[in-house]
């Protein structure tokens, strides 16, 4: 299990969310920035991701997906690739992970 929450997961909701939504979000919206470079398209990803996790893990933990949800989508607009993204969401995972157990 550890190792699905630190690389499997992570890699499988980047490519979902920060590859295909975000892209197509973008693609497809006039795509202003609201606030400080958060753009339409990533509000609305952040938004799915968090209402993805409150499924799985209740609307607290949730809640707690938004704002690192938003950070990965600024990498992937900023970057241009997931790659950073998968990264930086498994080494989130992992902190979390440890610092819980």
């Amino acid at each position: 299990e550890f190792l699905a929450l630190c690389l499997a997961y992570p890699l499988f909701e980047e490519v979902i969310f920060r590859g295909f939504i975000l892209g197509e979000l973008r693609n497809r919206l006039d795509n202003g920035f609201l606030v400080r470079g958060v753009s339409k398209a990533n509000l609305i990803t952040s938004i799915l991701f968090c209402g993805v996790h409150a499924f799985a893990h209740g609307t607290t933990l949730s809640a707690l997906t938004f704002f690192p949800s938003l950070i990965l989508g600024l990498l992937r607009e900023s970057g241009g690739s997931i790659s950073l993204c998968v990264f930086v969401h498994s080494l989130w995972n992992c902190s979390l992970l440890m610092f819980l157990f």
